[in-house]
């Protein structure tokens, strides 16, 4: 297998290679919409057998994480930002949300592994 550098939302990933992928603290900056795609990528690199861990930390509330999106927006807005150019600011899901992205991506069984406080570990299953 070659190596490949890039963000994970534009490299390629063979189908079927994988008997795991793992992301920690990454994906926190990402809309459902936009994380949808991805995990579909993800599921259809991992092997019939594999699955998906995910560490990362979470809006504790509804409210919370569109607080959060819409500070990201307003942050665009004010320093002349185009809505297609990304930005670090954190914007997390709550686990809920996380989940319904997960389920969107057909994996099959997904679980809480751990929590401390508003970081989760979950498990998702080809």
């Amino acid at each position: 297998m070659l190596e490949k550098m890039g963000s994970y939302f534009d490299v390629e990933f063979e189908s079927d290679a994988f008997d795991a992928a793992v992301s920690v603290e990454s994906l926190h900056h990402f809309t459902k919409a936009e994380k949808i795609p991805l995990y579909q990528k993800i599921r259809n690199a991992l092997k019939s057998n594999g699955y998906f861990i995910l560490t990362d930390y979470f809006s504790l509330s509804d409210s919370d994480e569109e607080f959060q999106r819409k500070e990201l927006l307003r942050l665009k807005k004010l320093q002349g930002i185009s809505d297609s150019e990304f930005y670090h600011y954190d914007t997390p899901l709550t686990v809920q949300h996380e989940t319904e992205a997960l389920q969107a991506a057909v994996f099959s069984k997904i679980g809480i592994l751990n929590h401390w406080g508003a970081t989760y570990t979950l498990k998702a299953e080809k």
